[in-house]
């Protein structure tokens, strides 16, 4: 279970810190842009492919970031409601 939340922790970090990244336009050229990007682009790629998921919204922030950042919040809220009704 800790090994979970770790890894749940630190994606969670990785999409929050892209999202920001591409908010506020830092892109490759920039040493964290280049780290933080390069490493989510694993992820995110492939799934860009998706025809409306390359949208843009803010800056240089897609509908699939927004997307992965809403995910990464609602999380949480699900482990409380599942953990609520155990009893």
């Amino acid at each position: 279970m800790t090994v979970a939340i770790l890894a749940y922790a630190g994606g969670g970090a990785l999409v929050l810190v892209r999202a920001l990244l591409l908010v506020v336009g830092i892109d490759r050229s920039f040493w964290a842009g280049d780290l933080v990007l390069g490493l989510t682009d694993i992820v995110f790629s492939p799934l860009s492919r998706v025809p409306i998921a390359a949208t843009g919204l803010v800056g240089n922030l897609t509908l699939l970031d927004l997307t992965a950042v809403v995910g990464v919040l609602l999380v949480p809220v699900g482990l409380l409601a599942f953990a609520g009704s155990r009893g």
